[in-house]
């Protein structure tokens, strides 16, 4: 079965970007412009990985990210590795993993290496 990935961030190029990637290696691929749009299709959704930018309009990553997190009830293992892709040296990378997030990666980013990230997180 296709492991599922859902992209959130609010520039759309990117986003396509990452969604067509994905996509061409055989991930079922969900993408949300905005947190509180993450945060709607993780509620519906098993998602197994989720990158999120952490700058959005409408709920910001690090919402999203306190929101998947702040359901004591769930299992470790049922919870999504979340990578947080920034732009901005104002949110500190500690406090970002301290938070939940599996991963922080700092934008402009090499593809290959964020689909190397994503596939640790899928082992």
């Amino acid at each position: 079965m296709s492991k599922t990935i859902l992209i959130a961030d609010d520039e759309n190029d990117l986003r396509e970007i990452l969604a067509t990637e994905f996509k061409e290696l055989n991930y079922h691929v969900l993408t949300a412009a905005s947190g509180e749009e993450a945060y709607r299709l993780y509620q519906q959704v098993y998602i197994d990985v989720v990158i999120s930018d952490i700058r959005m309009p409408n709920g910001d990553g690090l919402q999203f990210l306190d929101r998947i997190f702040a359901n004591k009830k769930a299992t470790q293992s049922s919870l999504p590795k979340v990578i947080m892709l920034t732009g901005f040296s104002d949110v500190e990378t500690k406090e970002v993993l301290a938070r939940g997030a599996y991963q922080v990666v700092t934008k402009p980013f090499d593809l290959d290496h964020l689909i190397e990230i994503v596939r640790g997180a899928l082992q």
